[in-house]
């Protein structure tokens, strides 16, 4: 095989593996964020009315659970 050849299928295979290998990663970040997504959907489902849900996550975002205080003295 021709050298340039084999330079330009190496080259082409390399590019290739870096595709496959971040199609790999957004999957599995879209996996993470739907799971994430669910969670906070359930959690948020259980509240009383008037809490919200808010908190901290590792990518920076926040959330946090905020309940009413309905004490009735």
């Amino acid at each position: 095989m021709d050298p340039v050849l084999t330079g330009a299928a190496m080259v082409i295979a390399g590019k290739l593996i870096r595709l496959v290998e971040l199609r790999l990663r957004i999957r599995a970040l879209l996996q993470r964020e739907g799971l994430h997504h669910h969670l906070l959907l359930s959690a948020a489902s259980t509240l009383p009315p008037g809490a919200s849900l808010r908190g901290r996550r590792p990518d920076g975002s926040l959330f946090a659970l905020t309940t009413p205080s309905d004490v009735a003295g």
